[in-house]
């Protein structure tokens, strides 16, 4: 889009010049907004001024502002050094009729230095309201949202101004509240009465309104919520049990015939203390009926639980049933311990920093499981060295086992910690270093902010610490920033190596949640002391509300939306969810930059933002409607925050064309349960078998996570009814788990299942972890509520035990490749390689080891790729580092320990060699470019994004050299930040193009930008096609009759033919070689030539990488894909299926869990993928690639997933050819690949559809193809990338490939390759058009940890790095 990038420069002192012996200058800077409302008081109005004042004269002590009134009260909110430039606001209370007041600017000695009158809104009192004939309507909503209110009335009382704090609302025996929408209508939201409070209830619903003054309160009565007084209704708990174990659930669905109209409330007796997590919610709705559920979560041990439901029947208070239930059993699943008693520690002087070292005996700790972790100060735990994190269950331990471990865990402190810090988990307070101590506060010199664009904020702190050095700041009590990742230009650090003062800067993206700017701005050293900024100290902007909101006692006119449009109003989403767009603009000026956003009431935990479309001079929100939602109405909230607004309340102020409807016979909003759960066992295996039904949108996925009580870490099954050829509605699965995993052991194995996570085709999910049932905070349903033997376990048995209590050795490899990294580039690649074996048993399966590189105050986990075979392994950890990793001390210092091999008996061991030290550094003299904001094709000014642009005085040092098809044009910056420049206005132009800032003619790296194509406008119907006849690529078109026929879409070819013009057909062949330990395949197909010979076409493909890239293409976390575990081979509706899974540690919290199927077809098959029926062809290969959750670090953010593909053939080099093609077929709306050597091709096929959160989503893919001019003409080989969208649970995609016989050769083909022998040179502008190919497939921004850099040689030299990272051992 066209960013018109409006820079608000908020602070003052950097815009405003003093001017010597110039009388003093007073200003109002009040917003015409404020103060208009109505009188709080019962004898005036409370407002509040902005005012601005300066001068020369103003120099001496602090000056005030007063007013001509007897009663004021000014509060500075900041000013210059030398005090001549100062803000401050003025509180006073208008009397009733009062419209101005004079200002008077007062210096210390009472002298009146300037005065000045200000007008404003006059001050009146609320006028009387009127009666119930302005009652605008019940609007009941019929979703299932029955928790928080249940209808919205609405009341027109002609009211002209704010009534925020002049109004209040109660509804007697019924909760109430006021919608944050102040306007001329009044909103009312009314929720149910506490469950119990009230014995009978009226027909009538009556409203108080109380005003400041007593005489205009009014009182009106209305219907109330009841329209049907009678029920009929039965309850039914889960599970059916008397005594129980914590944490669990306690379900009960309660089921009503409709007509329903009456209230109803769950409720649940018992002796919890704290910390309720409740669920209450529409599941099913039918034309007859409605079920609820009610579920809540068990915490505490020892208590009854009694649960009911109470309800209304002819208005009067009515119970259903009776029966408790005590939780007094002990928890199956056992938790970590730390035992405090255990643990000792030591330390180290170092020139830089004490190395610490906390060790703990035998039994220090118990059941290795993921934890909490942070350091404070024992006196004070506000004063955090390092900040809370979770720490992988393996971390720390040096030896021992699952039940019983020793710990020992290093880490980099400063010397001036002032008083005793508490490592948790760790045992008892760890005393001062030595007498040396730093026990002064961090100083902020000052803090600038600059709106930015997409509800953004750049903010700028000077700040110094001059002992033990600044660590991080905290920001609007929700942003943290650290010191040795901001910096704009090289700090400065002391003599022992602390970075203690500099200039930071960050952008701070809005989330739409409220934000109280007058939290203070907080510095914090590393050794914990607190330094603040609070807005009474420093010359700050009137920062008074993030910038783009609007205050939630606004008052909003009647008129305030000009255009509130969905592309769709009315749904049938009974067999897919449907994908809608909600255009929005005002009919007042409003802030460009700004975010608008909806919550839906079937999920009302994501907030989907909306942006400006600078195309269409609207906001612009695309969301799904979810398959199958109970009730004819959707409901949701339109939210300019803080400003927000109901579906209900829209109906009233926008009309008909603001509600969604849907038409569907049967609403779903109950996620995949287990009915039946029962233990597998034979000879040589056990498992599990559980039934899983979903009467309506029917299964999409699920994971069950199967632990022994042995292991730290279970084994992972993922699965849905695809692959497993199962019915959706009701499906039955095994997991078994073979016994020859554990060719040795020392006592009985018990396995339980401990982890289920089930998602519908409607995106609903129900979650069971060791007994919780949560999603990030919130309650779901409990996928095992029916279930009473949830722990239940099978075992295997011991025959002959082993007195195995070693852990393997350990031995790293020497390299120095990765001793002094740059982390200020986009190649920050480090890597460790290292091998060991068990003399006595075989190595673990499953047990992951970890990488834990630590610095000062800082410590990041990688989880290494382990290649194990029988008693002996070898292991690599690869990352990239993050940006300016461990530059908190001078040296860039951080150290090595390695956590996690172990044997099948577990016996785990640990690695540090303490010799081994690691090096960062960066150049801040060289800028870098990682980001960028959307721009349009048509053009308009480019926001960029990076660091290390300096400290800028003068724009004329910035330069931004654009290139466009090969021609550069320098352009000059409008802004420009330490980390964010905008250019002058760019032209329109279509295609990708790249872009390197200049500062001081010091070029930065190369980022390529993609363009943004315009949205088509809403209102203008799409253009007609004309009825000319189509056209077809293909001499005869596709190939002639008996290949294809030419469609207005493109070519439809005939079985077995394919490709864009029907002139290549499928190679039969046999099943390919997987690749044992990931999931690769390898075909080998021989096919015969004439005079009897033959020709051996092998293709090779493989799934590498997934990236994470932000909403500018940039990369924010790459994760190499290796470790991988094979968890069966097995007959399906294919031939050979192969499946694969790994567990990335995107977060310590969420892992993300990737399985692999690799399906083969040896006859023409028709599947359904995404709602579309797809045909496979003989000897076809089908990848389906299912993603879970990810921890997404925004959520603008998306992913990338790498996939190599290549094809050789046993052609002779010297005269053959090769060629790339890209480009969509008609078949079934795919993009396609081919890579061709001769006559032979590998052709992929991407459909540009998913399922996303159990979606139907489009999807798009983008290449990269390796041909150069050093090449072979009888191989090629590509990266491929699949784009997929910002998601919550899960993502399904299904690329598949085939084996091609071409009649038209690749030297026949532009853009081909070939050898000396062929009339086709290997020219430059040849192998351009190969690697450029068209734009919507140009290079991608950035491949994967270990195999692509932006740069092409570049990523050639860090895969020979790679190569030989990960060959050292082989």
């Amino acid at each position: 889009m066209m960013i018109k990038f409006l820079v608000v420069i908020l602070v003052l002192l950097s815009s405003i010049e003093i001017i010597s012996g110039q009388e003093t200058i007073l200003k109002d800077i009040t917003k015409s907004t404020d103060n208009f409302k109505y009188a709080d008081l019962a004898n005036g109005c409370s407002y509040s001024f902005m005012f601005e004042f300066s001068g020369a004269n103003l120099a001496g002590d602090r000056n005030t502002i007063q007013s001509n009134q007897s009663s004021s009260t000014f509060t500075l909110f900041g000013d210059n050094e030398n005090k001549s430039l100062s803000i401050g606001k003025l509180d006073l209370v208008f009397e009733i009729g009062q419209t101005s007041f004079v200002a008077l600017l007062i210096n210390y000695v009472s002298d009146i230095l300037n005065n000045i009158t200000v007008s404003t809104h006059k001050c009146e009192v609320l006028p009387q309201l009127l009666a119930s004939e302005n009652y605008i309507g019940i609007t009941y909503q019929d979703s299932g949202n029955v928790v928080e209110y249940a209808a919205t009335y609405g009341f027109d009382l002609k009211l002209k101004k704010s009534y925020a704090s002049s109004l209040t609302v109660s509804c007697g025996t019924f909760s109430c509240q006021l919608m944050p929408f102040m306007s001329s209508y009044v909103f009312v939201q009314v929720g149910f009465p506490s469950a119990l409070s009230v014995p009978d209830i009226q027909q009538q619903l009556y409203f108080t309104f109380t005003t400041p003054n007593p005489n205009n309160n009014v009182f009106i009565s209305v219907d109330g919520l009841i329209t049907d007084p009678f029920i009929d209704i039965s309850v039914v708990k889960q599970p059916n049990i008397t005594s129980g174990w914590v944490p669990a659930s306690t379900s009960m669905f309660i089921s009503i015939s409709k007509p329903y109209g009456t209230v109803i409330a769950p409720y649940h007796l018992d002796g919890q203390t704290g910390g309720f997590k409740f669920l209450f919610q529409k599941v099913f709705e039918t034309v007859n009926s409605v079920t609820l559920i009610a579920q809540r979560q068990i915490f505490q041990s020892s208590i009854i639980v009694n649960t009911d439901v109470a309800y209304y029947n002819d208005y009067q208070l009515l119970t259903s049933s009776d029966g408790y239930v005590q939780y007094n059993q002990s928890n199956p699943f056992p938790t970590f311990i730390s035992n405090a008693a255990q643990f000792s520690s030591n330390y180290d002087t170092h020139p830089y920093y004490i190395w610490l070292v906390i060790s703990g005996d035998e039994g220090a700790f118990k059941f290795l499981n993921t934890r909490l972790f942070t350091v404070s100060h024992a006196s004070n735990p506000s004063k955090v060295l390092i900040p809370g994190r979770y720490v992988p269950a393996n971390i720390g331990v040096r030896g021992g086992n699952y039940i019983s471990a020793t710990v020992q865990l290093r880490y980099m402190m400063s010397p001036y910690v002032p008083s005793s810090i508490q490592f948790m988990n760790l045992g008892n307070p760890i005393a001062p270093f030595s007498a040396n101590v730093d026990t002064k506060s961090p100083v902020i010199g000052f803090v600038y902010f600059y709106p930015l664009q997409n509800s953004s904020v750049l903010v700028q702190i000077s700040a110094s610490d001059q002992e033990s050095g600044i660590n991080r700041f905290v920001l609007l009590n929700q942003y943290t920033i650290y010191a040795h990742e901001s910096a704009i230009s090289e700090p400065q650090y002391s003599s022992d190596g602390y970075l203690i003062s500099g200039i930071f800067e960050a952008i701070l993206e809005f989330n739409g949640k409220p934000i109280n700017v007058f939290d203070p701005i907080i510095a914090v050293d590393n050794v914990g002391n607190i330094g603040t900024y609070s807005l009474t100290t420093t010359l700050t902007p009137p920062f008074l509300r993030f910038p783009g909101t609007i205050p939630a006692d606004q008052f909003i006119p009647s008129n305030f939306f000009d255009v509130f449009h969905f592309l769709f109003t009315e749904y049938n989403s009974t067999t897919q969810i449907q994908v809608n767009t909600l255009y929005v603009n005002f009919t007042q000026p409003m802030d460009k930059n700004v975010k608008v956003y909806l919550i839906f009431d079937h999920n009302r935990m994501t907030m989907i933002p909306g942006e400006y479309d600078h195309d269409l001079k609207m906001w612009v929100i695309d969301f799904m409607v979810p398959l199958n939602p109970t009730g004819s109405k959707i409901f949701y909230s339109f939210s300019f925050p803080e400003m927000l607004v109901t579906s209900a309340a829209l109906e009233k102020l926008v009309g008909s064309n603001s509600q969604l409807t849907v038409n569907i016979t049967k609403g779903d909003r109950m996620p995949p349960i287990i009915t039946s759960l029962t233990i597998l066992g034979g000879f040589g295996y056990g498992g599990f078998e559980i039934t899983i039904e979903d009467q309506i949108n029917g299964l999409q996925s699920g994971e069950v996570r199967i632990q022994s009580n042995i292991e730290s870490e279970p084994y992972y099954f993922h699965f849905d009814p695809i692959t497993g050829d199962k019915d959706p509605y009701l499906g039955t699965y095994q997991f078994i788990i073979p016994e020859a995993l554990y060719p040795q052991c020392n006592q009985p194995i018990y396995f339980q299942i401990v982890y289920v996570r089930l998602v519908d085709r409607g995106n609903l999910e129900s979650i069971y972890d060791k007994g919780i049932s949560l999603q990030d905070g919130f309650p779901v349903i409990n996928p095992l509520l029916y279930i009473d033997n949830i722990a239940d376990s099978f075992s295997f048995d011991c025959a002959t035990p082993s007195s195995d209590n070693n852990p393997p050795n350990f031995y790293e490899v020497a390299d120095t490749t990765y001793s002094n990294v740059n982390v200020g580039q986009e190649d920050r690649a480090w890597g460790l390689n290292f091998y060991g074996s068990d003399v006595e048993s075989a190595m673990s399966p499953i047990q992951s080891v970890y990488c834990r590189l630590y610095t000062l105050n800082d410590e990041i986990y990688i989880r290494a790729t382990i290649v194990a075979n029988g008693n002996s392994y070898n292991g690599t950890c690869a990352a990239i580092l993050p940006y300016g990793w461990a530059q908190g001390i001078s040296q860039g210092e951080f150290r090595v320990s390695i956590y996690g091999f172990a044997d099948v008996l577990y016996n785990i061991g640990s690695y540090e060699n303490p010799n081994l030290v690691y090096n960062t550094y960066m150049d801040y003299n060289v800028p870098y470019i990682d980001g960028y904001y959307p721009i349009s094709t048509n053009g308009g000014a480019l926001t960029i994004k990076g660091h290390r642009f300096g400290n800028i005085l003068e724009l004329g040092d910035i330069q931004i050299e654009v290139t466009r098809g090969g021609q550069s044009v320098f352009y000059p910056a409008t802004f420009a930040k330490g980390t964010l420049i905008v250019t002058a206005n760019l032209p329109a132009y279509s295609q990708q193009f790249t872009v390197v800032v200049l500062r001081n003619n010091i070029p930065s790296n190369t980022l390529t930008i993609s363009p943004t194509p315009p949205r088509q406008n809403p209102t203008t119907p799409p253009p007609t096609n004309p009825t000319n006849p189509p056209s077809c690529p293909g001499t005869p078109p596709c190939s002639g009759p008996s290949r294809g026929s030419c469609t207005s879409k493109g070519c439809e070819c005939i079985s077995p033919y394919r490709g864009n013009d029907c002139s290549s057909q499928t190679v039969p062949g046999g099943p390919p070689e997987t690749g044992g330990n990931d999931p690769t395949t390898n075909s080998t197909t021989e096919i015969p030539t004439e005079g009897g010979g033959s020709i051996t076409v092998t293709s090779l493909i493989s799934v590498i990488a997934l990236n994470e890239l932000n909403f500018k293409g940039e990369s924010v976390k790459n994760h190499s894909l290796s470790n991988w575990k094979l968890d069966n081979t097995t007959q399906d509706i294919g031939d050979v299926i192969a499946t694969y899974s790994l567990t990335i540690d995107n977060d310590p919290i969420v892992k993300t869990n990737i399985s692999v199927t690799i399906q083969y077809f040896k006859n023409e098959t028709i599947i359904e993928f995404a709602d579309q029926e797809l045909k496979m062809y003989p000897s076809s290969l089908k990848y389906s690639i299912d993603i879970g959750e990810y921890k997404f670090a925004q959520s603008l953010n998306t992913l990338q997933l790498i996939m190599s593909v290549g094809i050789s053939t046993s052609d002779d080099e010297i005269g053959s050819c090769i060629n790339q093609e890209i480009g969509n077929t008609t078949e079934s709306d795919s993009e396609f690949y081919k890579l061709q050597i001769n006559d032979h091709s590998l052709y992929g096929r991407f459909i540009k559809r998913g399922i996303v959160d159990n979606n139907i989503r489009a999807l798009s893919s983008t290449i990269q193809t390796s041909i150069d001019d050093n090449s072979k003409s009888n191989s090629i080989q590509s990266l491929i990338a699949i784009n997929i969208p910002y998601y919550s649970e899960s993502v399904l995609i299904d690329p598949d490939f085939s084996i091609l016989l071409d009649s038209q050769p690749a030297q026949d083909k532009d853009n081909s390759i070939c050898t000396a022998k062929s009339d086709k040179g290997l020219s430059k502008s040849q192998l351009a058009g190969i690697i450029i190919g068209c734009v919507a497939f140009a290079a991608i921004v950035a491949i994967s940890i270990a195999y692509v850099i932006y740069k092409k040689k570049r990523a050639i030299h860090f895969q020979n790095k790679l190569k030989k990272l990960t060959n050292t051992n082989d």
